[in-house]
Protein backbone atom coordinates (compact mmCIF):
# COMPACT_ATOMS: atom_id res chain seq x y z
CA UNK A 1 0.00 0.00 0.00
CA UNK A 2 1.52 3.56 -1.02
CA UNK A 3 0.82 7.00 0.48
CA UNK A 4 0.67 8.60 -2.43
CA UNK A 5 -2.64 6.74 -3.62
CA UNK A 6 -4.38 5.88 -0.76
CA UNK A 7 -7.56 6.05 -2.54
CA UNK A 8 -6.74 3.21 -4.71
CA UNK A 9 -5.89 1.05 -1.41
CA UNK A 10 -8.82 1.68 0.01
CA UNK A 11 -10.60 0.95 -2.40
CA UNK A 12 -9.28 -2.42 -3.05
CA UNK A 13 -9.44 -3.56 0.74
CA UNK A 14 -13.00 -2.21 0.62
CA UNK A 15 -13.42 -3.97 -2.84
CA UNK A 16 -12.29 -7.29 -1.35
CA UNK A 17 -14.07 -7.09 2.12
CA UNK A 18 -16.98 -6.11 -0.66
CA UNK A 19 -16.92 -9.11 -2.19
CA UNK A 20 -16.18 -11.23 0.70
CA UNK A 21 -19.67 -10.30 2.33
CA UNK A 22 -20.92 -11.10 -0.82
CA UNK A 23 -20.37 -14.79 -0.73
CA UNK A 24 -20.93 -14.72 2.66
CA UNK A 25 -24.45 -13.57 1.99
CA UNK A 26 -25.20 -15.62 -1.05
CA UNK A 27 -23.78 -18.71 1.02
CA UNK A 28 -26.18 -18.09 4.22
CA UNK A 29 -29.17 -17.39 1.70
CA UNK A 30 -28.88 -20.64 0.04
CA UNK A 31 -28.81 -22.65 3.71
CA UNK A 32 -31.64 -20.48 5.09
CA UNK A 33 -33.20 -21.86 2.17
CA UNK A 34 -32.34 -25.20 2.36
CA UNK A 35 -33.59 -25.29 5.90
CA UNK A 36 -36.69 -24.13 5.17
CA UNK A 37 -37.37 -26.25 2.19
CA UNK A 38 -36.55 -29.23 4.82
CA UNK A 39 -38.62 -28.01 7.50
CA UNK A 40 -41.34 -27.41 5.00
CA UNK A 41 -40.96 -31.04 3.69
CA UNK A 42 -40.83 -32.37 7.64
CA UNK A 43 -43.86 -30.61 8.98
CA UNK A 44 -45.68 -31.94 5.70
CA UNK A 45 -44.69 -35.68 6.49
CA UNK A 46 -45.80 -35.59 9.78
CA UNK A 47 -49.31 -34.90 8.81
CA UNK A 48 -49.45 -37.41 5.74
CA UNK A 49 -50.99 -40.53 6.04
CA UNK A 50 -48.51 -42.73 3.94
CA UNK A 51 -45.11 -41.03 3.98
CA UNK A 52 -43.71 -44.16 2.21
CA UNK A 53 -40.62 -44.27 5.40
CA UNK A 54 -42.91 -46.57 7.62
CA UNK A 55 -43.58 -49.35 4.53
CA UNK A 56 -40.21 -49.29 3.39
CA UNK A 57 -39.00 -50.54 7.22
CA UNK A 58 -41.90 -53.10 7.04
CA UNK A 59 -40.85 -54.89 4.16
CA UNK A 60 -37.28 -54.33 4.96
CA UNK A 61 -38.37 -56.19 8.14
CA UNK A 62 -40.64 -58.48 6.69
CA UNK A 63 -37.65 -59.27 3.82
CA UNK A 64 -34.98 -60.15 6.72
CA UNK A 65 -37.45 -62.45 8.19
CA UNK A 66 -37.89 -64.50 5.54
CA UNK A 67 -34.32 -64.93 5.13
CA UNK A 68 -33.92 -66.00 8.36
CA UNK A 69 -36.69 -68.47 8.01
CA UNK A 70 -34.64 -72.14 7.49
CA UNK A 71 -35.68 -73.93 4.36
CA UNK A 72 -38.18 -77.04 4.75
CA UNK A 73 -35.65 -80.51 3.91
CA UNK A 74 -36.91 -84.48 4.70
CA UNK A 75 -34.48 -86.89 6.20
CA UNK A 76 -32.11 -89.06 4.99
CA UNK A 77 -33.80 -92.27 4.94
CA UNK A 78 -30.70 -94.05 3.31
CA UNK A 79 -28.58 -93.71 6.12
CA UNK A 80 -31.72 -94.91 8.46
CA UNK A 81 -32.53 -98.73 9.72
CA UNK A 82 -35.91 -99.82 9.47
CA UNK A 83 -36.00 -99.91 13.60
CA UNK A 84 -35.25 -96.53 12.93
CA UNK A 85 -38.22 -96.08 10.16
CA UNK A 86 -40.77 -97.62 11.94
CA UNK A 87 -40.20 -96.58 15.55
CA UNK A 88 -42.08 -98.31 18.16
CA UNK A 89 -45.70 -96.73 19.33
CA UNK A 90 -46.26 -96.04 22.67
CA UNK A 91 -49.80 -97.20 24.73
CA UNK A 92 -50.30 -100.11 22.36
CA UNK A 93 -52.10 -103.04 24.28
CA UNK A 94 -51.81 -106.10 22.88
CA UNK A 95 -53.83 -109.41 23.52
CA UNK A 96 -52.77 -111.15 26.38
CA UNK A 97 -54.13 -114.60 24.60
CA UNK A 98 -54.21 -115.61 20.81
CA UNK A 99 -53.11 -113.18 18.02
CA UNK A 100 -53.52 -109.48 17.19
CA UNK A 101 -56.95 -109.43 14.99
CA UNK A 102 -56.29 -106.79 11.92
CA UNK A 103 -58.83 -105.70 9.34
CA UNK A 104 -57.12 -104.05 6.13
CA UNK A 105 -59.44 -102.07 4.15
CA UNK A 106 -58.21 -101.25 0.46
CA UNK A 107 -58.75 -97.28 -0.43
CA UNK A 108 -57.43 -97.88 -4.25
CA UNK A 109 -60.39 -95.90 -5.68
CA UNK A 110 -61.71 -92.43 -6.29
CA UNK A 111 -63.53 -91.55 -2.84
CA UNK A 112 -67.02 -91.97 -3.86
CA UNK A 113 -69.88 -94.17 -2.53
CA UNK A 114 -68.57 -97.10 -3.18
CA UNK A 115 -65.66 -96.27 -1.22
CA UNK A 116 -67.72 -95.58 1.59
CA UNK A 117 -70.14 -98.74 1.30
CA UNK A 118 -66.71 -100.12 1.36
CA UNK A 119 -65.61 -99.04 4.13
CA UNK A 120 -69.08 -99.33 6.22
CA UNK A 121 -69.27 -102.47 5.60
CA UNK A 122 -66.22 -103.24 6.46
CA UNK A 123 -65.76 -101.70 9.89
CA UNK A 124 -69.07 -103.73 10.81
CA UNK A 125 -67.45 -106.72 10.18
CA UNK A 126 -64.49 -105.81 11.40
CA UNK A 127 -66.03 -104.87 15.20
CA UNK A 128 -68.59 -108.32 15.10
CA UNK A 129 -64.96 -110.28 14.18
CA UNK A 130 -63.42 -108.80 16.96
CA UNK A 131 -60.48 -106.68 14.88
CA UNK A 132 -58.81 -104.76 17.29
CA UNK A 133 -56.64 -102.37 14.67
CA UNK A 134 -58.18 -101.43 11.55
CA UNK A 135 -55.44 -100.19 8.22
CA UNK A 136 -56.55 -98.47 6.02
CA UNK A 137 -54.43 -99.59 2.65
CA UNK A 138 -54.27 -96.36 0.74
CA UNK A 139 -53.69 -94.80 -2.67
CA UNK A 140 -56.13 -92.69 -4.15
CA UNK A 141 -56.44 -89.28 -6.00
CA UNK A 142 -59.03 -87.51 -4.38
CA UNK A 143 -62.78 -87.56 -4.27
CA UNK A 144 -65.87 -86.55 -3.37
CA UNK A 145 -66.70 -84.19 -0.27
CA UNK A 146 -69.96 -85.83 1.13
CA UNK A 147 -68.00 -89.40 0.51
CA UNK A 148 -65.00 -87.89 2.58
CA UNK A 149 -67.53 -86.55 5.77
CA UNK A 150 -69.02 -89.99 6.25
CA UNK A 151 -66.14 -92.00 5.82
CA UNK A 152 -64.69 -89.76 8.76
CA UNK A 153 -67.44 -90.31 10.62
CA UNK A 154 -67.08 -93.90 10.16
CA UNK A 155 -63.59 -93.92 11.14
CA UNK A 156 -64.68 -92.17 14.32
CA UNK A 157 -67.37 -94.97 15.27
CA UNK A 158 -64.31 -97.47 15.61
CA UNK A 159 -63.19 -98.07 19.61
CA UNK A 160 -59.81 -99.90 18.38
CA UNK A 161 -56.63 -98.43 16.47
CA UNK A 162 -56.78 -97.10 13.31
CA UNK A 163 -53.88 -96.71 10.97
CA UNK A 164 -52.93 -95.68 7.39
CA UNK A 165 -50.75 -96.87 5.11
CA UNK A 166 -50.01 -94.30 2.31
CA UNK A 167 -49.04 -96.45 -0.63
CA UNK A 168 -48.35 -94.64 -2.47
CA UNK A 169 -50.81 -91.63 -2.32
CA UNK A 170 -53.22 -90.08 -0.06
CA UNK A 171 -54.26 -86.93 -1.99
CA UNK A 172 -56.88 -84.22 -1.64
CA UNK A 173 -59.83 -86.21 0.25
CA UNK A 174 -57.13 -88.80 1.12
CA UNK A 175 -55.42 -86.85 2.97
CA UNK A 176 -58.60 -85.34 4.81
CA UNK A 177 -59.39 -89.01 5.67
CA UNK A 178 -56.00 -89.79 6.91
CA UNK A 179 -56.01 -87.20 8.72
CA UNK A 180 -58.60 -88.65 11.58
CA UNK A 181 -56.73 -92.57 11.68
CA UNK A 182 -54.43 -92.66 15.10
CA UNK A 183 -51.37 -92.82 12.91
CA UNK A 184 -50.23 -92.45 9.70
CA UNK A 185 -47.38 -94.41 7.66
CA UNK A 186 -45.66 -93.82 4.54
CA UNK A 187 -44.29 -96.10 1.57
CA UNK A 188 -41.12 -95.03 0.47
CA UNK A 189 -42.60 -93.38 -2.63
CA UNK A 190 -45.71 -92.03 -0.43
CA UNK A 191 -47.52 -88.95 -1.25
CA UNK A 192 -49.72 -87.09 1.21
CA UNK A 193 -51.62 -83.21 0.14
CA UNK A 194 -52.81 -81.12 -2.39
CA UNK A 195 -56.65 -81.49 -0.36
CA UNK A 196 -57.91 -78.08 -1.54
CA UNK A 197 -62.02 -78.32 -2.26
CA UNK A 198 -62.68 -78.06 -6.24
CA UNK A 199 -66.02 -78.53 -7.94
CA UNK A 200 -67.07 -81.95 -9.22
CA UNK A 201 -65.77 -80.88 -12.95
CA UNK A 202 -62.56 -80.25 -11.30
CA UNK A 203 -62.80 -76.24 -11.63
CA UNK A 204 -62.18 -73.98 -9.08
CA UNK A 205 -65.14 -73.54 -6.21
CA UNK A 206 -66.42 -69.76 -5.52
CA UNK A 207 -64.33 -67.71 -3.08
CA UNK A 208 -67.19 -67.38 -0.86
CA UNK A 209 -68.39 -71.19 -0.58
CA UNK A 210 -64.98 -72.91 -0.86
CA UNK A 211 -63.86 -70.15 2.51
CA UNK A 212 -67.41 -72.28 4.69
CA UNK A 213 -65.88 -75.30 2.68
CA UNK A 214 -62.46 -74.43 4.65
CA UNK A 215 -63.82 -73.36 8.24
CA UNK A 216 -66.22 -76.18 8.57
CA UNK A 217 -63.63 -79.12 7.49
CA UNK A 218 -61.22 -76.90 9.82
CA UNK A 219 -63.06 -77.42 12.73
CA UNK A 220 -63.97 -80.83 11.74
CA UNK A 221 -60.95 -81.96 11.24
CA UNK A 222 -59.85 -80.15 15.17
CA UNK A 223 -62.51 -81.68 16.89
CA UNK A 224 -61.23 -85.08 15.69
CA UNK A 225 -57.60 -84.44 16.34
CA UNK A 226 -57.70 -82.25 19.41
CA UNK A 227 -54.48 -84.02 21.12
CA UNK A 228 -53.12 -83.18 17.25
CA UNK A 229 -52.20 -80.24 16.69
CA UNK A 230 -49.35 -79.96 14.82
CA UNK A 231 -50.81 -82.55 12.29
CA UNK A 232 -54.12 -79.98 12.19
CA UNK A 233 -52.02 -77.46 11.33
CA UNK A 234 -50.24 -79.62 8.50
CA UNK A 235 -54.05 -80.83 6.97
CA UNK A 236 -54.95 -76.82 7.56
CA UNK A 237 -51.72 -76.16 5.10
CA UNK A 238 -53.07 -78.69 2.49
CA UNK A 239 -56.20 -77.33 2.33
CA UNK A 240 -55.73 -73.65 2.18
CA UNK A 241 -53.28 -71.59 -0.23
CA UNK A 242 -53.57 -68.50 1.96
CA UNK A 243 -52.33 -69.92 4.94
CA UNK A 244 -48.32 -69.75 5.66
CA UNK A 245 -46.91 -72.69 7.61
CA UNK A 246 -44.13 -72.13 9.50
CA UNK A 247 -42.76 -73.86 12.03
CA UNK A 248 -39.89 -73.65 14.77
CA UNK A 249 -38.49 -71.37 12.41
CA UNK A 250 -38.81 -73.46 8.83
CA UNK A 251 -41.06 -72.13 6.67
CA UNK A 252 -43.20 -75.69 5.71
CA UNK A 253 -45.45 -74.16 3.15
CA UNK A 254 -45.59 -71.24 1.99
CA UNK A 255 -48.57 -68.81 0.72
CA UNK A 256 -49.89 -69.29 -2.30
CA UNK A 257 -49.58 -73.17 -1.99
CA UNK A 258 -50.84 -76.11 -1.26
CA UNK A 259 -48.77 -78.67 0.84
CA UNK A 260 -47.89 -81.91 -0.32
CA UNK A 261 -45.28 -84.18 1.48
CA UNK A 262 -42.95 -87.03 0.61
CA UNK A 263 -42.40 -89.65 3.02
CA UNK A 264 -39.00 -88.22 4.30
CA UNK A 265 -40.59 -84.74 4.98
CA UNK A 266 -43.43 -86.20 6.69
CA UNK A 267 -41.29 -88.05 9.32
CA UNK A 268 -39.10 -85.16 9.60
CA UNK A 269 -38.79 -84.38 13.32
CA UNK A 270 -39.99 -81.20 15.05
CA UNK A 271 -39.75 -79.78 18.98
CA UNK A 272 -37.92 -81.60 21.94
CA UNK A 273 -38.80 -84.22 22.76
CA UNK A 274 -38.73 -85.00 18.65
CA UNK A 275 -42.15 -85.56 17.00
CA UNK A 276 -42.63 -85.99 13.79
CA UNK A 277 -44.44 -83.82 11.55
CA UNK A 278 -47.14 -86.02 10.60
CA UNK A 279 -46.13 -89.46 9.97
CA UNK A 280 -45.12 -92.16 12.52
CA UNK A 281 -42.85 -94.34 10.37
CA UNK A 282 -41.54 -95.08 6.42
CA UNK A 283 -42.51 -98.49 5.78
CA UNK A 284 -42.69 -101.75 2.85
CA UNK A 285 -45.59 -103.54 4.57
CA UNK A 286 -48.78 -103.66 6.56
CA UNK A 287 -46.58 -106.84 7.96
CA UNK A 288 -43.20 -104.16 8.88
CA UNK A 289 -45.58 -101.59 10.84
CA UNK A 290 -47.47 -104.30 12.38
CA UNK A 291 -43.71 -105.98 13.33
CA UNK A 292 -41.70 -102.95 14.13
CA UNK A 293 -44.84 -100.06 14.68
CA UNK A 294 -46.96 -102.23 17.43
CA UNK A 295 -43.76 -104.89 18.06
CA UNK A 296 -45.53 -108.51 17.50
CA UNK A 297 -45.16 -110.55 14.76
CA UNK A 298 -48.49 -112.65 16.30
CA UNK A 299 -51.03 -111.50 14.15
CA UNK A 300 -54.31 -112.71 12.56
CA UNK A 301 -54.69 -110.19 9.57
CA UNK A 302 -58.36 -109.78 7.63
CA UNK A 303 -58.18 -108.60 4.32
CA UNK A 304 -61.54 -106.99 3.00
CA UNK A 305 -62.00 -106.38 -0.49
CA UNK A 306 -63.78 -104.07 -2.66
CA UNK A 307 -66.23 -105.84 -5.70
CA UNK A 308 -68.92 -105.03 -7.90
CA UNK A 309 -71.49 -104.99 -4.65
CA UNK A 310 -70.65 -101.03 -4.01
CA UNK A 311 -70.93 -100.13 -7.29
CA UNK A 312 -74.45 -101.84 -7.75
CA UNK A 313 -75.33 -100.52 -4.28
CA UNK A 314 -74.36 -96.40 -5.08
CA UNK A 315 -76.67 -96.80 -8.26
CA UNK A 316 -79.48 -98.60 -6.26
CA UNK A 317 -79.85 -95.92 -3.46
CA UNK A 318 -79.35 -93.09 -5.64
CA UNK A 319 -82.42 -94.37 -7.30
CA UNK A 320 -83.91 -96.03 -4.63
CA UNK A 321 -87.28 -93.86 -4.80
CA UNK A 322 -87.98 -94.87 -8.41
CA UNK A 323 -87.12 -98.20 -7.70
CA UNK A 324 -90.02 -98.43 -4.82
CA UNK A 325 -92.45 -96.58 -6.53
CA UNK A 326 -92.64 -97.93 -9.91
CA UNK A 327 -91.93 -101.60 -8.25
CA UNK A 328 -95.41 -100.23 -6.32
CA UNK A 329 -96.80 -99.38 -9.28
CA UNK A 330 -96.40 -102.63 -11.20
CA UNK A 331 -97.51 -104.77 -8.05
CA UNK A 332 -101.08 -102.80 -8.01
CA UNK A 333 -101.58 -103.33 -11.91
CA UNK A 334 -100.61 -106.87 -12.07
CA UNK A 335 -103.36 -107.46 -9.05
CA UNK A 336 -105.83 -106.15 -11.21
CA UNK A 337 -105.03 -108.08 -14.55
CA UNK A 338 -106.22 -111.81 -15.23
CA UNK A 339 -102.84 -113.68 -13.74
CA UNK A 340 -99.51 -112.86 -11.71
CA UNK A 341 -97.22 -112.88 -14.61
CA UNK A 342 -94.22 -110.57 -15.87
CA UNK A 343 -95.32 -107.46 -14.39
CA UNK A 344 -95.78 -108.88 -11.02
CA UNK A 345 -92.35 -110.56 -11.21
CA UNK A 346 -90.57 -107.39 -12.44
CA UNK A 347 -92.16 -105.11 -9.59
CA UNK A 348 -91.29 -107.53 -6.79
CA UNK A 349 -87.64 -107.25 -8.66
CA UNK A 350 -87.62 -103.78 -8.19
CA UNK A 351 -89.10 -103.38 -4.66
CA UNK A 352 -86.11 -106.59 -4.12
CA UNK A 353 -83.35 -104.39 -5.40
CA UNK A 354 -84.30 -101.09 -3.80
CA UNK A 355 -83.75 -102.88 -0.32
CA UNK A 356 -81.20 -105.64 -1.15
CA UNK A 357 -79.20 -102.53 -2.34
CA UNK A 358 -78.63 -101.08 1.40
CA UNK A 359 -78.06 -104.46 2.73
CA UNK A 360 -75.17 -104.39 0.28
CA UNK A 361 -73.96 -101.08 1.01
CA UNK A 362 -73.56 -102.05 4.74
CA UNK A 363 -76.71 -100.45 6.24
CA UNK A 364 -79.03 -102.67 7.53
CA UNK A 365 -79.06 -106.81 7.56
CA UNK A 366 -81.44 -109.11 6.65
CA UNK A 367 -83.99 -107.46 8.92
CA UNK A 368 -85.71 -105.18 5.97
CA UNK A 369 -85.89 -108.28 3.10
CA UNK A 370 -87.42 -110.59 6.07
CA UNK A 371 -89.70 -107.73 6.46
CA UNK A 372 -90.32 -107.51 2.68
CA UNK A 373 -90.49 -111.40 2.82
CA UNK A 374 -93.20 -111.15 5.08
CA UNK A 375 -95.29 -108.79 3.25
CA UNK A 376 -95.25 -110.14 0.13
CA UNK A 377 -96.77 -113.44 1.88
CA UNK A 378 -99.64 -111.26 3.72
CA UNK A 379 -100.35 -109.98 0.48
CA UNK A 380 -100.62 -113.60 -1.44
CA UNK A 381 -103.25 -114.94 1.44
CA UNK A 382 -105.17 -111.40 0.84
CA UNK A 383 -105.22 -111.90 -3.02
CA UNK A 384 -105.46 -115.46 -3.42
CA UNK A 385 -106.21 -117.64 -0.56
CA UNK A 386 -108.72 -114.91 1.56
CA UNK A 387 -109.49 -112.00 -0.79
CA UNK A 388 -112.22 -109.21 0.79
CA UNK A 389 -110.44 -109.56 4.33
CA UNK A 390 -108.11 -106.69 4.30
CA UNK A 391 -106.67 -107.22 7.15
CA UNK A 392 -103.72 -109.23 5.35
CA UNK A 393 -103.34 -107.02 2.87
CA UNK A 394 -103.12 -103.88 5.08
CA UNK A 395 -100.60 -105.55 7.44
CA UNK A 396 -98.46 -106.49 3.80
CA UNK A 397 -98.42 -103.35 2.89
CA UNK A 398 -96.95 -102.21 6.58
CA UNK A 399 -94.51 -104.84 5.99
CA UNK A 400 -93.29 -103.66 2.92
CA UNK A 401 -93.47 -99.79 3.54
CA UNK A 402 -91.57 -101.03 7.09
CA UNK A 403 -88.97 -102.91 5.07
CA UNK A 404 -88.52 -99.31 2.92
CA UNK A 405 -87.88 -97.76 5.67
CA UNK A 406 -85.53 -99.82 8.03
CA UNK A 407 -83.40 -100.66 4.62
CA UNK A 408 -81.84 -97.69 5.35
CA UNK A 409 -81.16 -98.09 8.98
CA UNK A 410 -77.25 -97.84 9.98
CA UNK A 411 -76.84 -100.62 12.81
CA UNK A 412 -73.85 -100.42 14.41
CA UNK A 413 -72.84 -103.19 16.48
CA UNK A 414 -71.00 -102.16 19.84
CA UNK A 415 -68.21 -104.32 21.42
CA UNK A 416 -67.14 -103.54 25.23
CA UNK A 417 -63.85 -103.26 24.33
CA UNK A 418 -61.54 -102.94 21.22
CA UNK A 419 -61.10 -107.07 19.79
CA UNK A 420 -63.74 -108.39 21.52
CA UNK A 421 -67.15 -109.62 20.48
CA UNK A 422 -69.99 -107.24 20.27
CA UNK A 423 -72.61 -107.35 22.84
CA UNK A 424 -74.88 -104.64 22.07
CA UNK A 425 -76.11 -102.35 19.04
CA UNK A 426 -76.89 -98.85 18.45
CA UNK A 427 -79.00 -97.21 15.93
CA UNK A 428 -78.10 -93.78 13.98
CA UNK A 429 -81.39 -92.35 13.93
CA UNK A 430 -80.32 -89.94 11.22
CA UNK A 431 -80.39 -92.73 8.96
CA UNK A 432 -84.26 -93.87 9.68
CA UNK A 433 -84.80 -90.01 8.85
CA UNK A 434 -83.29 -90.61 5.41
CA UNK A 435 -85.58 -93.50 5.12
CA UNK A 436 -88.69 -92.06 5.92
CA UNK A 437 -87.86 -89.49 3.15
CA UNK A 438 -87.03 -91.69 0.86
CA UNK A 439 -90.64 -93.86 1.37
CA UNK A 440 -92.49 -90.50 1.21
CA UNK A 441 -90.67 -89.93 -2.42
CA UNK A 442 -91.48 -93.57 -3.36
CA UNK A 443 -94.65 -92.84 -2.94
CA UNK A 444 -95.25 -89.49 -4.76
CA UNK A 445 -93.60 -91.55 -7.74
CA UNK A 446 -95.88 -94.33 -7.10
CA UNK A 447 -99.03 -92.16 -6.97
CA UNK A 448 -97.90 -90.39 -9.99
CA UNK A 449 -97.79 -94.00 -11.73
CA UNK A 450 -100.92 -95.48 -10.80
CA UNK A 451 -102.47 -91.79 -11.90
CA UNK A 452 -100.66 -92.49 -15.19
CA UNK A 453 -101.95 -96.07 -15.20
CA UNK A 454 -105.70 -95.27 -14.47
CA UNK A 455 -106.17 -92.46 -17.17
CA UNK A 456 -103.77 -93.70 -20.35
CA UNK A 457 -103.17 -97.57 -19.87
CA UNK A 458 -107.06 -99.10 -19.52
CA UNK A 459 -107.09 -97.76 -23.28
CA UNK A 460 -103.75 -98.29 -24.50
CA UNK A 461 -102.36 -101.57 -26.44
CA UNK A 462 -100.08 -102.57 -23.64
CA UNK A 463 -103.06 -103.38 -21.43
CA UNK A 464 -104.74 -104.89 -24.52
CA UNK A 465 -101.56 -107.60 -25.27
CA UNK A 466 -101.31 -107.89 -20.99
CA UNK A 467 -105.20 -109.41 -20.77
CA UNK A 468 -105.38 -111.04 -24.01
CA UNK A 469 -101.67 -113.15 -23.10
CA UNK A 470 -102.75 -113.84 -19.55
CA UNK A 471 -106.74 -115.52 -20.73
CA UNK A 472 -104.54 -117.72 -22.42
CA UNK A 473 -104.03 -119.81 -19.55
CA UNK A 474 -107.25 -118.58 -17.45
CA UNK A 475 -110.14 -119.43 -20.29
CA UNK A 476 -112.59 -117.06 -18.49
CA UNK A 477 -110.93 -113.39 -16.94
CA UNK A 478 -113.49 -113.61 -14.31
CA UNK A 479 -113.96 -117.22 -12.82
CA UNK A 480 -112.93 -118.38 -10.10
CA UNK A 481 -109.25 -117.26 -8.95
CA UNK A 482 -109.83 -114.19 -11.21
CA UNK A 483 -111.91 -111.26 -10.58
CA UNK A 484 -109.39 -109.20 -12.95
CA UNK A 485 -109.38 -106.45 -14.91
CA UNK A 486 -111.90 -107.15 -18.39
CA UNK A 487 -114.16 -104.64 -20.58
CA UNK A 488 -117.29 -104.01 -18.77
CA UNK A 489 -119.85 -106.90 -20.21
CA UNK A 490 -117.65 -109.15 -21.54
CA UNK A 491 -118.46 -112.95 -20.12
CA UNK A 492 -119.83 -111.04 -17.23
CA UNK A 493 -123.40 -111.60 -15.67
CA UNK A 494 -126.20 -109.44 -16.74
CA UNK A 495 -127.73 -106.37 -15.04
CA UNK A 496 -130.43 -107.61 -12.39
CA UNK A 497 -128.19 -111.25 -12.19
CA UNK A 498 -128.76 -112.35 -8.30
CA UNK A 499 -125.85 -114.31 -6.64
CA UNK A 500 -124.54 -114.39 -3.03
CA UNK A 501 -121.78 -113.37 -0.87
CA UNK A 502 -118.96 -116.43 -1.12
CA UNK A 503 -116.67 -113.55 1.44
CA UNK A 504 -117.65 -110.91 3.40
CA UNK A 505 -117.61 -108.03 1.48
CA UNK A 506 -115.46 -105.10 2.82
CA UNK A 507 -116.44 -103.66 0.54
CA UNK A 508 -114.62 -106.15 -1.85
CA UNK A 509 -115.38 -110.13 -1.43
CA UNK A 510 -116.19 -112.66 -3.99
CA UNK A 511 -119.29 -113.61 -4.84
CA UNK A 512 -121.18 -116.18 -6.46
CA UNK A 513 -123.68 -115.81 -9.69
CA UNK A 514 -125.29 -118.26 -11.99
CA UNK A 515 -122.94 -120.53 -10.57
CA UNK A 516 -119.09 -118.68 -10.87
CA UNK A 517 -117.09 -116.76 -8.44
CA UNK A 518 -116.65 -113.03 -9.22
CA UNK A 519 -114.73 -110.32 -7.60
CA UNK A 520 -117.37 -107.89 -5.96
CA UNK A 521 -117.36 -105.05 -4.37
CA UNK A 522 -120.76 -103.46 -2.25
CA UNK A 523 -121.90 -99.72 -3.68
CA UNK A 524 -123.22 -99.14 -0.05
CA UNK A 525 -121.77 -100.87 3.92
CA UNK A 526 -120.79 -104.45 4.34
CA UNK A 527 -122.34 -107.03 3.32
CA UNK A 528 -121.30 -110.75 5.07
CA UNK A 529 -121.12 -114.19 3.68
CA UNK A 530 -124.64 -115.58 2.94
CA UNK A 531 -126.21 -112.57 1.71
CA UNK A 532 -127.98 -112.42 -1.60
CA UNK A 533 -127.00 -109.82 -3.77
CA UNK A 534 -128.00 -108.39 -7.16
CA UNK A 535 -125.63 -107.20 -9.74
CA UNK A 536 -126.29 -103.69 -10.52
CA UNK A 537 -123.62 -102.40 -12.61
CA UNK A 538 -119.57 -103.01 -13.35
CA UNK A 539 -116.25 -101.34 -11.79
CA UNK A 540 -113.10 -101.23 -13.48
CA UNK A 541 -112.04 -104.57 -11.74
CA UNK A 542 -115.47 -106.33 -10.31
CA UNK A 543 -118.59 -106.29 -10.12
CA UNK A 544 -120.74 -103.75 -8.42
CA UNK A 545 -123.18 -105.47 -6.18
CA UNK A 546 -126.06 -104.70 -3.42
CA UNK A 547 -127.88 -106.45 -0.94
CA UNK A 548 -131.30 -107.87 -2.22
CA UNK A 549 -134.41 -106.97 -0.34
Amino acid sequence: MSAENPTANTFNISTEDSCFSNYAAHDCFQAMSRLFLLYIFCFLAAFSPTSGFADDVDEEEDTNEKEELKEFVGIDMSELSIEELIPALQDIDLPEEGPLKVGVIPMKTAIGQPSLYLLRRSMKEAIEAGVAVVVLDMDTPGGRLDSTLEMMEILNEFSGVTVTYINDEAISAGAIISSVTDHIYFSKLGIMGAAAAVAGSGQEIPETMQAKIKSYLDARIESYGQDKQLRNKVIKAMMDTEYEFVHEGVLISPKGELLSLTASKAVAPFGDPPEPLIAAGIAESVEDILKYGFGTEDVEIIEYVASWSEEFAAVVEFLTPFLFGIGIVMLVVEMKTPSFGILGITGLALIVSAIFGHNVAGLAGFEAILLLVVGIILLAVEMFVLPGTFIFGLAGVVCILGAMVWSFADVWPVAPEPGQAPVDWKLNTDSIEDGIVNLALSLVVAAGGLWAVWRFLPKSWMMSRIVVESTVADPSAVVSGGGRYVEAGDSLPDIGSEGYVLTDLKPTGLVEVGGERFEATTSVGELRKGDKVLVIGYKSYSLLVDKKT
